[in-house]
């Protein structure tokens, strides 16, 4: 274990910092000069329907953010400036013509005339919809997805699509159609995957609110390392219509469709219209008194065998959150120990492959109907860039073909751990309960170093599968001045909660950081 967490820690980050020395130097964001960039979407949706500053004006801005950022991020795959400044004119008109009055226009659109992006793999009618796929180059929607729909109802307007990883296979934000998106706060670190996009440009100001989709941490994972917020909704309240690649029945369950903002006040907002009718399920109207919450913690997964130990700013970040609340509650936070939450990987990966969920193996969902292709000829390929397919891609293709278990009977000893831990986390976390953890091992790592470090998302992926809903919360930066979180988690359709414990830790530490500099 010792040689293993050496090996993909210390030693792979001194080989890929080297391998990164010699790529773009990092270069500190352009100025945040608008103050309409600082505000939140909430604030944005009041001045639009208050007549002091039209939608028009504010989509402008967020484009000519989008200009200054994305050459040096690559986190925008497509635009629409036309039919954006289109229907932000519509708003500024509907405004203007005092058809409705203010508290109407709250109401039924909450979001009124404010910019938004969207993670590429949801579709946006008229965008571009590949998924970073060679194959799929060119495709667009032809209709938006679902949780589209009720965010353009609610007022909200779309304005870009953002990069993924190929086919969401992986926790780097590269494809081989749109490159690599780096992270804001150091351009030679990732920006996370498969969401990676989205975390990027929201920190760089280039959005104040984002939608991503999460079965393995894909939400919460590049929220982190971007240092904004992401929530993964209960199991079962968004709807999942409209993605791709698109999932079997089976495996929607542990699909989470989901707000990313850079203010956690945005949060609740956005998931009150993106449940849809499903929104009575929940009680996001609910009041919550913070101080009358019981916190459970752990400051880390409970030293899993490959995943690699917490770091000190990752530990201190729970700490920090964990002080606070030792403070404001009644009752002192306890510290827990779930022993299965060190097999998170694993109990993730076995719950989702194929032979145990019955579902399309990632090799047939890669090559589809094409039989002629070479796996082992592609991995070599990818290895150069010469493939059509990213290496992670075809890693995953081989791994599944040849380590993963053959039958269901492997899986049975992990399929017991999620029993174990269903049971474990029902019994801890009533209505008034929280746990906290960390949403990662480690900040943002070099370029292409989490390659060795698939199994550390382990932390984040296995509340997809005991279907909780579960918040990253920013909570500053680290030493190496990047940023760093903490992961809420509460019991199943207690969301009010999340949101509720992501805005008192706004409130206490500031949430999220400008990687740039703000003027004015």
């Amino acid at each position: 274990m010792f040689f293993y967490r050496w090996f993909t820690g210390y030693l792979t980050d001194l080989g890929f910092g080297f391998i990164n020395a010699f790529g773009r130097k990092s270069s500190a964001l352009p100025p945040v000069q608008n103050p309409l960039l600082l505000d939140s979407a909430l604030s944005l949706a009041a001045k639009i329907r208050k007549k002091q500053v039209s939608s028009a004006s504010v989509v402008r801005v967020y484009l000519h953010r989008i200009e200054q950022v994305d050459p040096l991020i690559n986190a925008v795959v497509d635009k629409r400036n036309t039919e954006a400044l289109a229907e932000a004119q519509y708003i500024d008109d509907l405004v203007a013509f005092g058809e409705k009055t203010e508290e109407e226009l709250e109401q039924e659109m909450p979001l009124l005339g404010v910019p938004l992006t969207v993670k590429e793999a949801i579709s946006v009618a008229g965008l571009l919809f590949t998924t970073g796929v060679v194959s799929r180059r060119g495709i667009r929607a032809t209709e938006d997805a679902d949780v589209i729909r009720l965010l353009k109802k609610a007022g909200a307007i779309p304005i870009a699509v953002t990069n993924t990883s190929e086919q969401c296979f992986w926790m780097e934000t590269y494809n081989n159609l749109y490159g690599r998106t780096n992270n804001p706060y150091n351009l030679k670190r990732t920006a996370g995957g498969s969401s990676g996009g989205e975390g990027a440009l929201l920190a760089s100001a280039g959005s104040v609110i984002g939608v991503g989709n999460d079965i393995g941490g894909s939400i919460r994972m590049p929220s982190f390392f971007n240092g904004v917020f992401g929530h993964k909704p209960s199991r079962g309240i968004v709807p999942n219509r409209g993605h791709f690649p698109p999932t079997e029945q089976v495996l929607q369950q542990y699909i989470g469709t989901g707000p990313m903002c850079r203010y956690a006040s945005d949060l609740k907002t956005m998931l009150k219209v993106m449940a849809g009718p499903n929104v009575n399920l929940l009680q996001l109207d609910k009041k919550v008194t913070i101080k009358n919450l019981k916190f459970f913690y752990m400051e880390s997964d409970g030293d899993g065998i490959f995943t690699l130990p917490a770091a000190t700013g990752v530990k201190n970040a729970v700490k920090k959150v964990i002080s606070h609340f030792c403070k404001v509650c009644d009752v002192p936070p306890q510290r827990v120990q779930i022993r299965g939450l060190k097999h998170g990987f694993r109990v993730w990966a076995h719950a989702v492959s194929a032979k145990v969920a019955n579902v399309a193996t990632v090799e047939s969902r890669v090559f589809g109907d094409n039989c002629n292709i070479s796996v082992w000829k592609e991995f070599l390929f990818s290895l150069f860039g010469w493939s059509d397919y990213s290496f992670p891609v075809i890693a995953t293709v081989l791994v599944e073909k040849y380590l993963a278990p053959k039958d269901r009977s492997a899986a049975e000893p992990f399929i017991a751990m999620q029993r174990q831990m269903e049971k474990d986390f029902q019994n801890l976390l009533q209505d008034d309960c929280v746990f906290i953890m960390p949403t990662m091992p480690e900040s943002a790592a070099y370029h292409y170093a989490n390659t060795l470090r698939a199994q550390n998302c382990g932390y984040v992926a296995i509340f997809n599968i005991l279907g909780l809903p579960a918040t990253n919360c920013p909570v500053g930066l680290d030493d190496k001045g990047l940023p760093v979180g903490v992961q809420v988690v509460t019991g199943l359709r207690n969301d009010h909660l999340n949101l509720a414990v992501a805005r008192e830790i706004e409130r206490e530490f500031g949430g999220w950081v400008c990687p740039g500099p703000i003027v004015g």
